[in-house]
């Protein structure tokens, strides 16, 4: 659609008719006088006059079309779509959307992206008048206006802009538009304007199902424009470090264990011999290089012990490329300085000996401290003091005291339990093997107290944390390392394909499962008894070191060795239950402390915290002692180079008809045309100058 932006000059066209006018006057007839001179020049007039009639209508055109195209020149004339109907003169309200993901903190010959961006969010805010309303703020996975969300007072805004900062979050560009034409409505402007600033990251475009929410908010009556402004690095040297893996080991005080983490090479080049560190409590103890190919990934191995037990924490880190915030990767770690074990029996032999396999003598200075109760004793037991319950051969479980253990094990509490001479299976099917194990247990196999018929446990799975011992030494060359037990009796269990078998006898049967909890504690079941009546396993060098890791295994939480919490995500610690109802300190890594309270449920209480934004050891303490550490890492998902093409956007965003700007180039004039439309006035003039140049040849041709 052509509109004018000075229509008011368009009353000039009326001079459009001066050269018709004197083409007119100067063809007014006057009286005919014949004398013999003009007989001659009569009989040339045929062959002239043609050519001389055509001259002066190209010449009478030419002159009209001048003073026309000059008039239109002054005039402004303009290309607009419907979209841009608004005009000039309308106030504007506008959105600038500034990307602070982790990474836009890439570095340029001219700084940082963000500082690029942030720059061109400062040009921005001359483009509007003292009328116009902006609101300025930065996005990654989220969106978070400072309210009054638009604003008009343009001090206010350069200071909002000095104050805004990278983030260590990913992009989220489709929840940034809604968020930002949700506020965009409340306006009553009719200019409405998206500024979009951004390194179109691939994976901030991964809710782009979302965008039919944008299409249905994005009102017809008053479009909202859309600009982007893409901020592009090139190709940088950048390498990252994550996905640690303590390999399900039992982490011991004064024994080594492994820690292996990837690094990724996101560039098109080879990397020789990257350094890599392994940082421990606040110390390097460790480092190692790395050589990539170009877009390649490798694992990398570290040995490791600690010297005493309690909280422990540390990252990974590479050395220093053009993208830092990728560079660490951090972890924590507890061990127990005492484990609290409960064993419940009804054959006192069997109480007696695992008694003096978790602590011969009962030492109350040990690293397992162990308490031995009957059946009846167990309801009056406070189960939140120990780490660890053995079951050992009850034949059922009262169902209030069953409940106690399911809360102590939903907590996070391990429990050990194994069958003894009469259980009752119906109950061990339906709370127990059933819902924990995935298994049911069929009738007995074997006869008790008869060892003329015995079954031995051959399959062992040597990757658990309980049994991998023995292939450590099996790789030391020691192949009598694990000598089986002999089983005289035991319970048949059918599994299914989700059972967790840790052991098999030799006819297939599981004799060792291992269950877990909802939101909480592991389980072992054996299969059979502990009484020698059943098996000699009680009576075997296996027995200690098994019954020793398994206590040890049932009370750590392996799966907190590597925080999978991410920036801008909630950490969640549950608290023992000696802490008392007092404030709970949160420390975040650069020291800022933050004070709250727990949270009561039906069955524990929790510390909830959301501030997580910074990557690093989050450490959760009460009345000055620690209470848990817990590590948050960046999500590498954001360093991927892969970027969004314009053509893909543009299909993306048809609805809003994105425009491009660059970020290179001064943008306002640009922004200018986006919002009047293309002026034509260069164009007329220059069409003045050809036509006065024809009119000029046309004059000065001799008839």
């Amino acid at each position: 659609m052509l509109s004018f932006l000075n229509s008011i000059i368009l009353f000039g066209l009326a001079a459009a008719a001066i050269p018709l006018l004197i083409h007119l006057l100067a063809r007014r007839r006057l009286k005919k006088v014949y004398f013999s001179s003009l007989t001659f020049l009569k009989s040339m007039q045929k062959s002239q006059l043609r050519w001389l009639k055509i001259r002066q209508l190209l010449l009478l055109i030419v002159r009209t079309l001048i003073i026309i195209f000059l008039v239109l020149a002054f005039a402004r004339p303009a290309l607009r779509s419907r979209l841009r109907g608004v005009g000039a003169e309308a106030q504007t309200s506008a959105v600038v959307l500034l990307d602070d993901s982790y990474s836009m903190s890439r570095e340029t010959k001219d700084g940082s992206l963000f500082e690029l961006a942030r720059g061109k969010a400062e040009e921005l805010l001359e483009l509007f008048g003292s009328g116009d309303e902006v609101a300025i703020t930065t996005f990654s996975d989220g969106v978070d206006f400072k309210l009054p969300p638009l604003s008009s007072n343009k001090e206010a805004l350069e200071g909002r802009l000095e104050e805004l900062s990278l983030s260590h979050r990913t992009t989220d560009v489709v929840k940034a538009l809604l968020d930002a034409v949700e506020v965009l409505e409340e306006s009553a402007n009719l200019n409405r304007e998206i500024y979009l600033l951004t390194d179109l990251t691939k994976s901030g475009w991964r809710q782009r199902e979302r965008l039919n929410l944008l299409e249905g908010e994005n009102s017809s009556d008053r479009p909202v424009r859309l600009y982007l402004i893409p901020f592009r690095a090139p190709d940088l040297d950048n390498l990252s470090v994550g996905e640690l893996d303590f390999g399900r080991q039992l982490v011991q005080v004064g024994k080594s264990f492994r820690l292996n983490g990837t690094v990724t090479n996101y560039t098109e080049r080879r990397q020789d011999r990257r350094l890599v560190s392994l940082f421990l409590d606040g110390r390097r103890v460790a480092q190692n290089d790395v050589t990539l190919p170009a877009g390649g990934k490798t694992v990398i191995d570290f040995s490791l012990q600690v010297d005493s037990p309690g909280f422990h924490y540390g990252r990974l880190e590479l050395e220093d490329d053009e993208l830092l915030a990728d560079n660490s990767c951090y972890f924590s770690f507890r061990i127990p300085e005492v484990t609290n074990v409960l064993v419940v029996g009804e054959n006192p032999q069997v109480v007696r000996h695992i008694r003096w396999a978790l602590n011969p003598g009962s030492d109350s200075r040990g690293p397992l401290r162990v308490k031995v109760a009957g059946p009846k004793d167990l309801p009056r037991e406070n189960l939140p003091r120990y780490e660890v319950i053995i079951l050992a051969g009850l034949s059922r479980i009262e169902p209030n005291v069953w409940e106690g253990l399911k809360r102590f094990a939903e907590a996070g509490g391990g429990l050990f339990f194994s069958l003894g001479s009469n259980p009752d299976l119906r109950f061990y099917n339906q709370r127990v093997a059933g819902p924990i194990f995935d298994v049911q247990i069929k009738g007995s196999i074997g006869r008790a107290g008869s060892k003329k018929r015995f079954f031995s446990w051959e399959e062992i799975d040597l990757s658990h944390p309980i049994l991998s011992i023995y292939r450590d030494l099996q790789n030391q060359g020691k192949s009598a390392a694990f000598v089986s037990p002999k089983f005289y009796a035991y319970y048949q269990a059918k599994t299914s394909r989700t059972s967790r078998i840790l052991g098999s006898l030799s006819n297939q049967d599981p004799i060792l499962l291992e269950g877990r909890f909802e939101n909480g504690g592991k389980a072992l079941l054996l299969t059979s008894s502990f009484a020698e009546s059943f098996s000699d396993v009680s009576m075997r060098s296996f027995f200690i070191p098994f019954m020793n890791r398994a206590c040890e295994y049932l009370a750590q939480d392996l799966s907190a060795y590597f925080s999978e919490v991410r920036v801008g995500g909630e950490i969640q610690v549950e608290l023992p239950s000696k802490v008392s109802e007092g404030e709970i300190v949160i420390t975040r890594p650069d020291g800022e402390r933050f004070f709250t309270s727990a949270t009561l449920l039906p069955r524990r209480r929790i510390v909830s915290f959301g501030g997580t934004e910074l990557p690093g050891i989050y450490r959760f303490s009460s009345s000055g002692e620690e209470l848990d550490f817990r590590a948050v890492n960046v999500d590498l998902s954001e360093s991927q180079p892969n970027l969004r093409s314009e053509e893909e956007i543009e299909k993306d965003l048809a609805f809003l008809k994105p425009t491009f700007l660059k970020s290179t180039s001064p943008i306002a004039s640009a922004v200018k045309e986006s919002r009047l439309g293309r002026e034509l006035w260069q164009e007329a003039l220059f069409l003045v100058l050809a036509l006065m140049g024809i009119e000029m040849l046309l004059a000065r041709i001799k008839v």
